[in-house]
């Protein structure tokens, strides 16, 4: 296995990115990576004489690489100490969900790394169900969250959302006031939360017993694409994924998408009847059904958990609300 400090300073390395990181974690599966030593061999011995000359430079300096090393075993020890923990893609705790994520070309996206903070029993010990949508929740789509939720609750589900503002808030705010286990997983470093608007939602999260997941080390900020990044993190983590509301390029179009390319549920709420006005916020639901996702209305919500224990989608279409 490689340790999660080596597993740190390969990213750090120019040229080997989240595919190459995987394809050494395959090779050194069996091995101990845990030295500098340990990993120049590893590199050296998968790229043979195709290593890039901006890596091979980083390599050879090893000055650098010891500082860097060192520098990365004291950040370890002090997230740690923030109750933030590195869990390593070879690490026992390491989420299996996380190791079978695909994208819609079948090419492997899995975190080779990730970190927590919370109690990660949850994810062993509740079964998961997502529930996503808009940053901008119609007064129809806020009621269905209160009530999808409410029945998640009662059955102790953990609710898995992005901790974003809008649908996820209220879906984590929803499991909290139920005292049902709620995760989010997060753009960037677990060390300062976005948006910042819900910093202490996160820490409520973590005070009654939830999870907060990244695959971003510590002082990482967001960006665009690290939004993007992490909903197939969001759909991953959970055994079906419920979308709320979203427009046909809204944000929640990429965790349900992801959902479909690894064959999971996924349900859209069958909205009786969507207000003119409003029915361009709802225009996201058309193309996910026609990709495979499943009406959902309130009656059937038993099925929703029925799947997740199951793992497999149902053919037929049911209808929510």
């Amino acid at each position: 296995m490689i340790a999660e400090n080596i597993l740190l300073l390969l990213r750090k390395i120019p040229k080997i990115g989240n595919a190459t990181l995987l394809k050494l974690l395959t090779r050194a599966e069996g091995e101990s990576i845990n030295h500098v030593d340990d990993m120049i061999a590893l590199i050296h011995q998968h790229f043979a004489e195709k290593i890039a000359p901006e890596t091979l430079a980083f390599i050879h300096d090893r000055q650098r690489l010891n500082t860097l090393f060192q520098t990365l075993g004291a950040n370890l020890a002090r997230w740690a100490d923030d109750g933030i923990v590195c869990l390593g893609y070879h690490h026992p705790a390491f989420p299996d969900k996380y190791k079978k994520i695909v994208d819609k070309r079948g090419i492997d996206v899995s975190p080779a790394i990730i970190f927590i903070k919370g109690r990660l029993s949850v994810l062993h010990t509740h079964r998961a169900i997502a529930v996503i949508g808009s940053r901008q929740p119609t007064t129809m789509t806020a009621q269905a969250t209160d009530y999808i939720c409410q029945y998640l609750a009662r059955h102790h589900i953990n609710i898995v959302s992005g901790l974003a503002s809008g649908c996820d808030t209220l879906a984590h705010q929803k499991a909290l006031a139920l005292s049902s286990p709620t995760t989010a997983i997060l753009p960037q470093g677990l060390d300062d939360i976005y948006p910042k608007e819900n910093t202490k939602l996160a820490g409520e999260i973590v005070s009654q017993g939830g999870l907060l997941i990244s695959e971003y080390e510590p002082g990482i900020r967001v960006n665009p694409f690290q939004l993007v990044a992490r909903d197939r993190l969001q759909s991953a983590l959970s055994d079906a994924t419920i979308v709320l509301q979203t427009r046909l390029n809204g944000g929640s179009m990429h965790a349900s998408l992801s959902c479909l390319y690894n064959h999971k549920p996924l349900y859209v709420v069958d909205y009786k009847n969507i207000p003119k006005e409003q029915e361009a916020l709802y225009t996201g639901f058309a193309s996910l059904l026609e990709q495979g996702a499943i009406k959902l209305q309130s009656r059937e919500l038993e099925r929703v958990l029925q799947f997740s224990q199951d793992n497999q989608a149902d053919a037929g279409q049911i209808s929510l609300i």
